[in-house]
């Protein structure tokens, strides 16, 4: 309690320092809302790294100039999502959606894809 003022019960401060204390708080915010958002971006992302695919951020982004900030397998520049193995939770590589969602299509399964491959190979009109 800092004024010397009577808190009101069941309430550690008293209301005029409560309020003085919410308005310190509300302009904080006003001012580091932006920064707020990317730290709390950025702490949420981290924590999804670590609690989900066992990686840290400075593993992210070492995959990401290993890759040249490139998917995996098309090569293109778009957003990149992480790719892992859903039977061990091994961290593959950075693949751009479209891609991590065709590999998530044939179950993963490399005998499946070679036989799409195969199969585009012999009907390829181009």
């Amino acid at each position: 309690m800092r004024c010397g003022g009577e808190p009101e019960p069941s309430r550690k401060r008293c209301a005029e320092c409560a309020e003085r204390d919410n308005e310190h708080v509300r302009q904080w915010y006003r001012k580091n809302w932006a920064r707020g958002k990317e730290m709390q971006r950025l702490g949420s992302f981290r924590w999804r790294l670590k609690h989900t695919y066992g990686i840290t951020l400075d593993e992210y982004e070492a995959m990401i100039v290993l890759q040249q900030g490139q998917c995996a397998i098309c090569q293109q520049e778009l957003p990149l999502e992480i790719d892992h193995d859903h039977a061990t939770g091994a961290v593959r590589g950075l693949l751009c959606r479209p891609c991590n969602l065709s590999i998530g299509k044939f179950e993963e399964d490399p005998i499946r894809l070679q036989r799409a491959i195969d199969y585009l190979s012999r009907n390829n009109s181009v």
